[in-house]
């Protein structure tokens, strides 16, 4: 009988097609963390802090309960505290490791504030923005009054509410309306869910991340219009998986791209046509990522694919 696979057959309880519900661990491991490596580095340098302490502030930080709160800082990566506690090393290879990765590149400046922030914003510049063409989370941004509190409407948890106008920002420089009203809405769903569950939204913003990415490196549509009920309802544990492997196909399509064209680039507009990945190779790429992260065979990795592109869930 048919294995059935988790993030795809989990659409059931939302009013999408399925039979029932199989978690299965990594079969390959995921991808290293080569550029945070790179990133701390740098910042060891810049700052002439050890990156075995670097790495530590980082971990510790992730499970701590700052002021008032009655959740640790994990919430804001949109993780669970029993993942933050598995935690040892940046370079474990655990599924949501990608996720945790990319938050600590993104928000040194709050896990170590003796950072001076525009060494932060140099080094973000020089190892990610410049290979990966992404908003430089360093920025300083206006902080006045009526922007405080639009942020605060947006997440009380002051990451997430800054992810939010960058990520819009990303998807506004896409420069294609029919493509940035999909993104827009299912962020938008996110947003409003993520009111009462930071975690929801964290997750639902590196989703909606990386079809951006893709989009930027290959010019073509990387999420569908969504399954409504899917969108609302979904549990934390299964936008949580839907992020792992979202991540994890970002990655795989933009390392595609630049191979393709033979050189690294931030927008598919620096490339020609004829050099940049066609949708098969989109799909190839995204069943990979169902296979490394979540274990399927080829077989089921296909049918996930044709049954989360189709309609009525179109997540893909």
């Amino acid at each position: 009988m048919l294995k059935i696979i988790l993030l795809s057959f989990t659409l059931i309880a939302f009013s999408c097609q399925t039979n029932r519900v199989t978690h299965q661990k990594a079969a390959r491991s995921i991808a290293s963390g080569e550029l945070i490596s790179k990133f701390i580095k740098q910042l060891s340098v810049e700052t002439k802090t050890s990156t075995e302490l670097i790495e530590k502030n980082i971990i510790e930080y992730i499970g701590r309960r700052a002021g008032n709160q009655n959740h640790g800082n994990y919430v804001a990566i949109g993780i669970t505290e029993e993942q933050a506690m598995q935690i040892k090393s940046l370079s474990d290879d655990l599924p949501f490791m990608p996720k945790v990765r990319k938050w600590a590149m993104e928000n040194m400046n709050k896990i170590q504030p003796s950072i001076d922030l525009q060494i932060a914003k140099n080094v973000y510049e020089s190892i990610v923005v410049a290979e990966r063409g992404v908003v430089n989370p360093y920025v300083i941004t206006s902080t006045t009054g009526s922007m405080n509190a639009r942020r605060q409407a947006i997440s009380p948890i002051s990451s997430l509410s800054e992810k939010q106008e960058r990520l819009l920002k990303s998807i506004r420089d896409l420069d294609d309306t029919s493509v940035e009203r999909v993104y827009r809405d299912n962020l938008a769903a996110m947003q409003l869910r993520g009111k009462d569950a930071p975690s929801v939204l964290a997750n639902g913003q590196e989703i909606v991340e990386s079809a951006t990415l893709i989009t930027r490196k290959t010019g073509l549509k990387a999420m569908g219009e969504g399954c409504e009920s899917f969108t609302k309802n979904a549990s934390l544990e299964i936008l949580e998986v839907k992020a792992n492997v979202d991540i994890y196909r970002a990655a795989l399509i933009e390392q595609a791209a630049n191979n393709k064209a033979g050189r690294s680039f931030a927008n598919a507009n620096d490339i020609s046509k004829e050099l940049r990945l066609t949708e098969s190779e989109i799909d190839d790429a995204t069943m990979t990522a169902f296979r490394d992260v979540l274990g399927y065979t080829d077989d089921e990795a296909s049918a996930a694919l044709k049954r989360l592109k189709g309609k009525p869930c179109k997540i893909y």
